[in-house]
Order: C-alpha cells, then structure tokens, then sequence
C-alpha cells in the first residue's frame, strides 16, 4: 500500500513527511460482510497532552446508515468484497497549521492532492478524488450536519484499496470513467461513507476535548 500512495502524491519527496503530519489518521480493513477492523490515531502538535491511539477495534459499518442497509442487507450476492481504507486528515485553523509549521505545506503539497481516492492492484481508479469529483459528497455532509465535524474534501487524503482478487464485481466503466454502478458498487459507496462517519465520530471525540481546553 505504501507504493500505492507514493503514486498517489505528485512531487512530494517523502510519503512519509506527508502522512506523518496528519493531525488524524484511520487505517482499517473492511471484510465482506461489512464489519471493520480499524485503528485510529490522534496527535496535534499543539495539543501532546490529548495525544491518542487506539487499539484496533472491531465495529459493524452498518450502523452509520440503518435505514439503508435493512433495506440493503450484505449478503453473498452483493458483498463487494474484502478492502482497505486509509485516511488522513488535518484540522484547517490557521494557529493549528502554524503551530505545526504546516501553513505553506498545507496550501502548496496538502490541499492539491486532498479527496478520497480508489486503487486497484496499484493502480488508479479515475476520477476518483479528483478536485472536480466528490464522489463521497464530503462537502454537502459537512455543510448539512456540521455537528457530526466530519471532514470536508479540502482537509482528508485518503486511499481506498480494492483487488481484482477480492473485488471482481468492482468493474470499470466501458470508458474508463468510474466504476459500474451495480449492487456490489453500491453496498462499497455505503461502506466507505460509513467508514468515513465512524472516522468522524472519533475524531468528534477529540475535537470536543480541545474545544474544552481551549474555552
């Protein structure tokens, strides 16, 4: 995965220097039936003393959208398969980006390679995160419910890992252009959102402790 996201960042010398500046960060694996197994990260520099890593947990993906999913079961038919996310995130106040000394790198290395993208085998999925392409509707979530302190497009890079192996009802488009949406494409769009609100929800946690100590 590592080769994966070093082809996914354009002109940044070290994966490493990037990633390792996030404020928040989300590695899971989601298995075919829809329960995750994550380990989720919080380190602000400003903030060491809310310093925060979890162990890795196990939790059902369907929680975060019942309604769909009772309409939608997983089941052996739909499944999309076993798959990976990685998401990494920042907190936009100026005096956080400051403090880390990310201001410029924000805006010349973060910002342009920001979104949510899809690889399959190494390769890239277009036009998946794209800046013209919020396919996960990242933007209108935040705008609709800004209590739930999702993360807008602007400020999350993330890394959907598919297969060919594990995912084989994941075709491409004819054109090249996205993938096929069918039953399986739709329970991966609903997994990966709801994979997404439970990144929210931990990082809601910590938010809400630095609102505290900071008011």
């Amino acid at each position: 995965n590592d080769i994966v996201l070093h082809n996914a960042i354009a002109n940044v010398k070290s994966l490493e220097s990037l990633l390792s500046t996030a404020f928040y960060r989300f590695k899971g694996v989601i298995d075919k039936n829809g329960n995750i197994k994550y380990v989720y990260t919080y380190n602000r520099p400003d903030h060491q003393d809310a310093k925060r890593v979890t162990p890795e947990i196990t939790s059902n993906l369907t929680q975060f959208d019942v309604k769909w999913f009772e309409e939608h079961p997983i089941n052996e038919k739909n499944t999309p398969g076993e798959f990976e996310v990685d998401f990494y995130a920042w907190d936009l106040e100026a005096s956080a980006l400051k403090v880390a000394g990310l201001a410029n790198y924000y805006r010349n290395v973060i910002r342009p390679n920001a979104g949510v993208r899809i690889y399959r085998d190494n390769f890239r999925v277009w036009p998946y995160g794209e800046p013209d392409n919020d396919w996960l509707d990242l933007d209108l979530k935040r705008l609709n419910a800004p209590k739930e302190r999702s993360v807008s497009r602007n400020q999350i890079f993330g890394v959907v890992h598919i297969s060919s192996s594990e995912n084989e009802y994941l075709k491409d488009q004819s054109n090249r252009e996205g993938l096929i949406v069918n039953p399986q494409y739709e329970q991966f769009y609903n997994l990966v959102s709801a994979s997404l609100s439970l990144f929210a929800q931990e990082r809601k946690a910590d938010k809400i402790k630095i609102d505290k100590i900071i008011t």
